[in-house]
């Protein structure tokens, strides 16, 4: 037999579980001998060695783990390999990496991720993070304070021989820390002698537990402990379970790749919750890269075998052409399927269907039924379309007070979209009196859910101290928060600011820039400060042309101060050729929306007969409106002609 295959059958007896091959591959991979030197597999095969009882394992997993905390305090270890191994499984890389980020060597301090990465080893056996973890649930480093956690990996730790665990641990039960006081626990756990080997320490640990009748401890710690044993023995449920409890932070810090590992792993053994989750992780990015066509092919597979929300998010993909062809068909066939099987989600966007007529007749009174649905089993989405309905009268009749009660239970429920409509009401004093301290409060919080029109509202309260106190700093951050999301508003807003100097120093290009997006946007005031921006030629090359391109867009709009400014560049021949009629045309749109200047300008047409026939009641019906309104050229008009 040669080296080779020496090696290849000590590979198939360690893993067997053989005692003797797994020390003699961890020797192996330690020395170098018959394959290249690697200690993170060395330490790999040590600590099998070491949780099956052979008590000189943990001689050498100490070893290497100091050899490696010595390069990390120096900063000589291969940060790239690290994470490599790290991210491939290897607990003593996890470990390792966990202590890079807590110290802050070789990349930036991070708690959060030093108690991930601990988290990870620890649940691996490697009694150094279990410690670490610990000292974190302690401290709040990186997770939240769980003492109870805290003294069940002790426990787990002095289990496996770790004398500094053990002492940490009769600690706690003697003072009452975080878990009940039982100084008699601690006294005979004590006791046990540390030289023992690891199998007779965690047997003499079990025993004295037992004998106390000591559940150990009111943790989530000790469940997901033994989710992850099982999980790693091939049981699917368990893998579901860890993969939420990752995505979520429950009982172990938040990770992302490793819950959609552990979804991907169910999901590979059929498991109906995990594919969805799959879906899911695919769809938003949890995890994984953002695939729409792998998160379409989760959803069929999950909604062809009956998984109501599985349906819904298949509805979805076709509702809006993502992982899939744009069907409307196809969608509403889903999502009926998942509403009427009363998933409040299903019913939700079904409702939304039959409200917009998508590929179908619009059929309002059926999408409040399913709205109303989805709203009784709280659901916020829909509990905010219902409130719209009351508050509108659609289908029902207008009740306020409906309109409150709904839009309170969305907003409560931390549905930002509700929660900025909610704000609305105390605004216009809807079902409520009017509140701008409480309009304010309630769109900052929709605000800090990352909905862009309550940051541009939000940003105008504080710009204006309308229920909160005046500070046009934060009123920027707002306003850029939303200009992220490209809200018009906010760009907007953003361009005033600038071009005024609120709060900054002026800056003519900035706000012309802030302009120039927001038009992109279709904002009338915008693409007409624009336009004004051109003529004046502030922040940009001064353009007649353009500047009457951009009064021109904004006229469209409906903007009257530009559609006013298009009048007067079709009469004076300003950036385009003269032309009267359209002049007067477009003189009279901003006169009927209320702009004394154009309704003077209109007067002037028909008194004058420019671009219309001369009609002298008409000038005098348009003179008359805009010198109420206290035009001053239209006073002396009508002075000029002796009408009072």
């Amino acid at each position: 037999m040669n080296q080779s295959q020496s090696l290849d059958e000590l590979l198939r007896l360690g893993k067997s579980s053989d005692v003797s091959a797994i020390v003699q591959l961890g020797e192996k991979y330690r020395d170098g001998v018959d394959v290249p030197q690697d200690l993170y597999v060395a330490w790999d095969w040590f600590l099998k060695a070491d949780l099956l009882g052979v008590d000189e394992a943990r001689d050498e997993l100490e070893a290497i783990s100091d050899a490696f905390r010595t390069q990390i305090e120096q900063g000589k270890i291969d940060i790239e390999e690290l994470k490599k191994r790290a991210e491939d499984g290897n607990p003593l890389a996890e470990c390792c990496l966990g202590h890079v980020y807590f110290i802050g060597k070789l990349v930036p301090q991070d708690e959060k991720e030093a108690a991930r990465w601990y988290c990870r080893a620890a649940l691996k056996g490697n009694v150094d993070a279990m410690d670490a973890y610990a000292q974190c649930l302690i401290k709040g480093k990186g997770v939240d304070v769980d003492l109870p956690g805290a003294a069940f990996w002790h426990k787990e730790a002095a289990k496996r021989g770790d004398a500094v665990a053990k002492s940490l641990l009769c600690f706690v039960l003697s003072q009452g820390t975080g878990i009940p006081k039982d100084a008699k626990l601690a006294n005979d756990i004590d006791a046990i002698p540390a030289s023992l080997p690891a199998k007779e320490i965690q047997t003499k640990m079990e025993e004295a537990i037992a004998k106390r009748s000591y559940t150990f401890p009111l943790s989530q710690a000790e469940g997901i402990f033994d989710l992850y044993q099982n999980a790693e023995n091939g049981d699917e449920e368990a893998m579901c379970y860890l993969g939420k409890a990752f995505r979520n932070g429950v009982g172990v810090p938040v990770d992302l790749p490793l819950s959609a590992s552990y979804f991907r792993r169910a999901a590979n053994q059929n498991n109906l919750e995990a594919i969805f989750a799959l879906g899911q992780c695919y769809e938003k990015g949890l995890g994984l890269d953002v695939d729409y066509d792998r998160a379409y092919v989760a959803y069929y597979r999950a909604a062809s075998r009956g998984l109501p929300k599985a349906k819904t998010a298949l509805g979805n993909c076709y509702m809006t052409g993502e992982g899939g062809t744009l069907d409307y068909k196809e969608a509403a066939k889903w999502l009926k399927q998942a509403a009427d099987e009363g998933d409040p989600r299903g019913q939700t966007l079904y409702g939304i269907m039959l409200e917009a007529g998508l590929d179908m007749p619009v059929d309002e009174k059926s999408a409040f039924h399913y709205f109303a649905l989805a709203a009784q089993q709280g659901y916020p989405r829909a509990q905010n379309k219902l409130a719209l309905y009351h508050k509108n009268g659609k289908v029902v009749p207008k009740d306020e007070q409906q309109a409150f009660l709904w839009m309170e239970r969305s907003a409560k429920q931390g549905y930002a979209k509700g929660q900025y409509n909610f704000g609305l009401l105390h605004y216009e004093g809807v079902g409520t009196p009017k509140d701008i301290e409480k309009t304010a409060h309630w769109m900052k919080l929709a605000a800090e859910g990352g909905y862009p029109p309550a940051q541009a509202f939000y940003g105008w309260c504080l710009e204006e101290g309308q229920g909160v106190p005046l500070d046009l700093d934060k009123a920027r951050e707002w306003y850029e928060k939303g200009a992220e999301q490209r809200n018009p508003d906010c760009l907007k807003n953003l361009g005033y600011f600038y071009l005024q100097g609120k709060g900054v120093e002026v800056d003519y290009v900035k706000a012309a820039s802030y302009f120039k997006k927001a038009a992109d946007e279709l904002d009338p005031v915008a693409t007409f400060e624009l336009g004004v921006m051109y003529e004046q030629g502030q922040g940009v090359a001064k353009s007649e042309k353009k500047a009457f391109q951009y009064y021109l867009e904004a006229a469209k709009l409906g903007d009257s101060d530009a559609q006013f400014n298009v009048g007067c560049c079709y009469e004076d021949g300003e950036g385009v050729e003269q032309n009267l009629e359209k002049a007067a045309q477009w003189y009279e749109k901003a006169a009927n929306q209320g702009d004394a200047d154009a309704q003077y300008s209109i007067g002037e047409c028909y008194e004058e007969g420019k671009g219309v026939e001369k009609d002298f009641t008409f000038a005098l019906y348009w003179y008359k409106l805009a010198a109420n309104q206290g035009n001053k050229d239209a006073k002396k008009k009508l002075k000029k002609l002796g009408i009072k």
